[in-house]
């Protein structure tokens, strides 16, 4: 490493009080021997600390002078990680909660150059100069399924448009709840002309039209009615009212009313009564 001016003005200095100094005390040998200079011990001792005495102050001087100070400017280059974004697209197609990963995402990354400022070997400045990308991070791109679903009692996927909470009480052909004998001719016919089956509901066609079909699932531990389609009307089915039919007496007598969830379903060409099952 190149010494810098002030290490070599003090080694020069140095160098100059040592030649003078010799110097002086050869002639002062020579003069003495020579008899031209008669000088006691005691005097010579003397001058010869006095000497020493200035040669320590100067190089005291010289040590007690200001420290070196070594200034670097050097070229840092930083790789730094870019992430990716996600990017999420709405498919139609798909149920609610599934994913559909069309591309995986890919970092990118960047190299940064800093110009670093080094006083004595100790960093005390960082300035970013540039920065350069090397590669472009890759979206990940995620279709995101809108369809409402859910899954019923027998694990079958169910998908709807739109879910009511409602209550429902019951009925059957018999007199008892219709006013209508066996031999009737509209017995056991319902408002839509559909002969009455277990999957008719009645309705109240301002809140679900006539013609809908529809999932019915129980509240607690109240059972599903399932696969339904709204083909009757009943004078006391108002609002949030809703009439299951049943085929026996017995349970239509034991049922009450109860709470039950209304699933408008998203495909109204399905065969309600081959989904039901019974």
């Amino acid at each position: 490493m190149k010494e810098s001016q002030a290490k070599i003005k003090r080694r020069q200095k140095e160098r100059r009080i040592r030649i003078t100094y010799g110097c002086l005390l050869s002639i002062a040998c020579v003069a003495i021997s020579m008899g031209v200079i008669k000088i006691t011990a005691e005097p010579v001792e003397e001058a010869f600390i006095a000497n020493s005495e200035q040669v320590d102050s100067e190089i005291k001087d010289i040590v007690s002078a200001e420290p070196v100070v070594i200034r670097e400017v050097k070229t840092d280059v930083e790789l730094e990680t870019i992430p990716y974004r996600v990017e999420q697209r709405v498919n139609d197609s798909l149920d609610e909660g599934i994913e559909n990963i069309l591309r995986e995402g890919r970092e990118g990354t960047c190299a940064s150059v800093y110009n670093v400022f080094i006083v004595n070997g100790v960093e005390t400045a960082r300035i970013l100069e540039k920065e350069t990308i090397i590669r472009e991070p890759v979206s990940r791109i995620v279709e995101m399924g809108t369809i409402l679903n859910f899954f019923n009692s027998r694990g079958d996927r169910v998908r709807y448009d739109r879910m009511l909470e409602m209550r429902a009480t019951s009925y059957t052909a018999s007199y008892k709840d219709t006013g209508k004998h066996p031999d009737h001719p509209q017995f056991g016919i319902t408002y839509t002309g559909m002969q009455v089956r277990l999957g008719i509901i009645a309705v109240d066609p301002r809140v679900i039209p006539l013609g809908t079909k529809v999932y019915v699932e129980g509240v607690g531990n109240v059972p599903d009615y399932g696969y339904a389609i709204a083909a009757d009307i009943g004078s006391a089915i108002k609002g949030d009212l809703i009439d299951l039919y049943f085929n026996d007496q017995v349970t239509v007598d034991a049922w009450g009313c109860k709470n039950m969830r209304v699933y408008v379903l998203r495909d109204q060409k399905v065969d309600i009564f081959a989904l039901r099952n019974d």
